[in-house]
C-alpha cells in the first residue's frame, strides 16, 4: 500500500521536484534484517567535489543515519536486496539492536528526486525502526 505524501517542493531557491510516497512496510516487504547503522555524510560544501566530508543533519540541525537493511523481494525469483533508509537522530540509534536482528519499519517513505544530469534518484527514509517480536511457540512444544 502506498499513499501520495508530497509533489513539487521549492529546495534551496531551485524549484525541485521531490515525490514522497509512504509505504506500508509489513505487505510491502513482510519484514528486514539489520545490517548496520552509520553516520549519513556528505561533502561539507556541495558545490566542490573535494571537500571534507562531514555526519548530514536536518534543517533543525539533527543528524542523519543510514539503516542498512536486508529485505527479500517478493517475485517469482525471491532474492535479497540491501536498501539504505535514512533516519534521524542527535545519537547513534538503536545501538541495542545488534546486527543480524529481524526488524520492521515505522513510517517508511520513498522519496524520487530528479538528478541534475538527468534521470531520477530513488531513497528511502522512516520515523524508525524496531525489532520484530519472535513467533510464540505453541503450548507443549
Amino acid at each position: 500500500m502506498v499513499a501520495h505524501q508530497e509533489r513539487n517542493r521549492v529546495q534551496k531557491g531551485v524549484y525541485t521536484v521531490i515525490d514522497r510516497y509512504v509505504v506500508d512496510f509489513a505487505k510491502t516487504f513482510g519484514g528486514a534484517m539489520l545490517l548496520g547503522i552509520e553516520p549519513k555524510m556528505q561533502r561539507s560544501d556541495k558545490n566542490d567535489p573535494k571537500s571534507d566530508m562531514e555526519q548530514a543533519h536536518d534543517k533543525a540541525g539533527v543528524l542523519k543515519w543510514t539503516i542498512s537493511l536486508a529485505v527479500q523481494t517478493k517475485s517469482v525469483n525471491a532474492k535479497f536486496e540491501t536498501i539504505a533508509i535514512t533516519v534521524t537522530s542527535p545519537n547513534k540509534p538503536y545501538g541495542a539492536i545488534p546486527p543480524g536482528t529481524p526488524v520492521t519499519v515505522e513510517m517508511l517513505e520513498l522519496g524520487i528526486m530528479p538528478k541534475d544530469k538527468g534521470g531520477f534518484s530513488v531513497f528511502y527514509s522512516a520515523e524508525a525502526i524496531r525489532p520484530l517480536q519472535p513467533a510464540r511457540a505453541a503450548s507443549g512444544q
